[in-house]
This record gives C-alpha cells, structure tokens and sequence, in this order.
C-alpha cells in the first residue's frame, strides 16, 4: 500500500542543477562555434601566407634573373674597358695620345668594375632572400620577418587553445551535472512516496496519523502488532502501579466471561511500529 506520498517535493537543487547544466552546455557549444570559426580563418590565413610566399618567391627569381643579366651586361662592359685602357696606355707611350685621355679610360674602366662587383652583391643579396623566403622568412627592410597573415595564424594558435581548454572543462561539467541530475532525480523519486510492505501476521494496532495530513522525519505513522504473540493492554490505577513489577504473574478475567487466566506482566509485552 501506499503510506506516504510527498505533495511539493523540493526541487530548488534539482532545478539549480539543470539550470548549471544548460549553462555549461550552451558554453561548451559557444566553444564548438568558435573553434569551427576558427579553423575557417585559419585556412584563409594558411592561403594567404602561401600566397604571399609564392609571390615573394617569384619577385625574387626575377629580381636574380635581372640582376644576372645586368652582371653578365657588366662583366662584358669592363672587358671592353680594359681594352680600350690597354691601347690608350700604349697609345701614351708612343706620343699619339695624351695622359689625359689615358686617366678618363682608366677611371671609366674602374667605374665599370665597380658596378659589376655592386651586381655581383647584389646577385649573392637576392639569392640569401630567396633562400628565406622558400622557407616562409622574409629579409627585407620593409617587412616583418612574417607577413600578417601568419602573425595572425600565430594569434589564432593561442585563442585555439583557450578554446578548446574552455570546450574541455565544460564538456565535463556538463557530464558531471548530468550524472547529479540523475542522482537527484532518482532521490526524489525515492521521497515521492513510500510504498508500505503490511508484514504478516499483523494487525493495525493504532493509527497516528489522518490521510493527508504531513508527516516529518521520525514520527510514528501506524502501530502494527504482531497476532502470533497474544498480549492484554489494562488499565491500573496510579496507586496500583508500584506494586507491579516487570515479570509478576497475573489473573485475567474479560469483561463478560467468567473465566479466568493467568498471564504475565503487561508490562513486559512488546507492539511492534513504522516510523517514518
């Protein structure tokens, strides 16, 4: 039979915990939108700077392609300088020509080494660059070291983390909360009535509580007494209780029988009880 069942249970905790739980997820899956987001711009990014490597690459290949031919242009220009300041230094010695043309000649003829050796550094500057920017480095004097794009990519990386630690730690609150939740509901549904098994060979031998009517920890709900076990409840006059003593042997006679029987002490029986 039914004996108790609970008319507003308390679920203040339980509510509390769903509200928790809602939270923890909506942020784990705030968290899940991101990282999405995330990875989106980062393989924008990861284009970008690949873009951007190629584009450097090629510039430099050109830069070298151009430098070279304006080296080999060089080295052939100051071969013929060399030639014609040979024959103006002959031309001196033998009277027909003058110290002075033989100087412009000599001067034209370092000036043309001169520029040929600026190509050749300049050749050996293009090829460190380009070796660098094959490896995603960038050396010259008007950029970073990196193009935005991946210091944006590098940015990312930290935010990614935050992220996913954010997604980690709520994904497991909201398993935690949801093992609560199933704990406490399982606990209500224990305090939502308690279902009495009427032991056998019993009877209801008083009754301390009405139907409907609230019952608090510890207090005495039916008093059951146990049929096998005979007993006789009397009452004694209150100048007649200290001389009864647990265990004194006593003389029964019902109202309206005339026989009589010995039983023991009241006193010393036992009723059996459901407190809740």
């Amino acid at each position: 039979m039914s004996l108790v069942e609970a008319r507003s249970p308390d679920r203040r905790h339980l509510m509390d915990l769903d509200q928790q739980l809602a939270v923890s997820s909506k942020r784990a899956e705030l968290a899940g939108r991101q990282l999405e987001e995330i990875a989106e711009l980062d393989r924008k990014l990861r284009e970008r700077s690949e873009d951007y490597r190629l584009g450097a690459v090629a510039r430099l290949s050109h830069e070298i392609g151009e430098t070279e031919a304006e080296r080999g242009g060089c080295l052939a220009e100051a071969r013929q300088r060399n030639d014609v300041a040979g024959r103006m230094e002959k031309l001196v010695k033998l009277g027909i020509s003058s110290q002075i043309r033989s100087s412009e000649a000599q001067a034209s003829q370092e000036a043309t080494a001169t520029r040929c050796q600026m190509a050749d550094e300049r050749l050996q500057r293009f090829k460190t660059e380009l070796a660098a920017a094959e490896k995603g480095i960038y050396l010259r004097g008007d950029a970073n070291d990196v193009p935005y794009s991946q210091q944006q990519r590098e940015r990312l990386v930290l935010r990614r983390q935050e992220l996913e630690t954010d997604l980690l730690q709520n994904s497991s609150r909201s398993a935690q909360l949801a093992a609560e939740i199933a704990e406490e509901r399982a606990r209500l549904d224990r305090l939502q009535h308690y279902d009495l098994s009427l032991p056998a060979a019993h009877v209801v031998w008083s009754v301390a509580a009405s139907p409907g009517s609230m019952v608090t920890e510890g207090q005495s709900v039916f008093d059951f007494a146990d049929c096998e076990r005979r007993f006789i409840v009397v009452e004694l006059p209150e100048r007649d209780f200290e001389k009864i003593k647990p265990g004194d042997a006593a003389t029964v006679r019902l109202i309206g029988s005339s026989r009589v029987e010995d039983r023991p002490d009241p006193a010393s029986s036992r009723l059996g009880g459901v407190r809740r």
